[in-house]
């Protein structure tokens, strides 16, 4: 037996392998395209990527409209919180101040003024939160009904 005859290169393995899957995936193709039973793959992928890409689209949308508005609760909590420690602590020494100067003083006035804005200013802060809370229990709420409705089914 002649060896060189059994040998066979890597290229030609190569290229036989090549043309038996063209041969296949032409066969293949007009297997389906003369079958009018079975759709059209093109038509299939074009179908699921016009009904699959507005929901993750849409649920990506949602995570990410989600993650935005928890940072905004916290942002919006924390200024809150930290003007209404300002107003506090405005308020003590407005209150201080006013109270050692003379009464018929012009500053007095100033600083009661300065103190009466910043009790003004503490409960804004303190509506926004009563504010945020209520957002907070509102969206548990809505989260909780949803839940509910998609666990039925109804969704």
């Amino acid at each position: 037996m002649d060896c060189s005859a059994a040998i066979v290169t890597d290229t030609q393995i190569k290229h036989q392998t090549n043309l038996e899957i063209n041969m296949d995936a032409k066969t293949n193709n007009n297997s389906l395209s003369t079958d009018p039973s079975l759709p059209h793959p093109s038509n299939t992928y074009s179908w699921t990527r016009w009904v699959i890409s507005p929901i993750v689209y849409t649920t990506l949308f949602i995570k990410r409209l989600i993650g935005v508005e928890a940072a905004v609760e916290v942002t919006v909590e924390t200024m809150a919180e930290t003007i209404e420690r300002v107003a506090e602590v405005v308020d003590k020494v407005a209150h201080d101040l006013a109270d050692a100067l003379p009464d018929d003083s012009k500053i007095k006035d100033d600083f009661v003024m300065v103190e009466y804005i910043s009790e003004e200013i503490e409960k804004d802060c303190q509506i926004v939160e009563k504010f945020i809370e209520k957002i907070d229990r509102m969206k548990e709420k809505v989260e909780k009904d949803m839940k509910s409705i998609i666990s039925q089914g109804k969704l």
